[in-house]
């Protein structure tokens, strides 16, 4: 995971604090996981993508319709790796951690 890092100039939609949450996960950590979970809450959108709205970015897809996506990337793997920090990796990487911590 950490060879997957990204130089920091190049990382602009949060990869490395995304590889940081599941090796901080991995070992336990959860101080490290806030830590990062912090660092992927703060990304700012590259300026050539729209405005974040409630937390995602919409778009305009080529068929005409409105693609939603979550900002910044990764969050709900991150916010389920959190909330699930006592289960197994799959179990926490999983949709039902995720749903837990959206509050589903």
């Amino acid at each position: 995971m950490q060879a997957s890092r990204q130089p920091v100039d190049r990382d602009l939609a949060g990869w490395n604090p995304y590889v940081e949450a599941n090796v901080a996960f991995l070992r336990h950590d959860r101080s490290a996981l806030a830590a990062a979970k912090k660092k992927l809450d703060a990304l700012p959108p590259a300026p050539e993508l729209p405005p974040i709205k409630n937390g995602y970015i919409e778009m305009a897809a080529q068929d005409g319709q409105t693609m939603r996506m979550r900002w910044p990337p990764n969050a709900d793997v991150v916010d389920g790796l959190m909330h699930c920090i006592d289960r197994s990796y799959v179990e926490a990487y999983g949709p039902s951690c995720r749903a837990i911590s959206a509050g589903h």
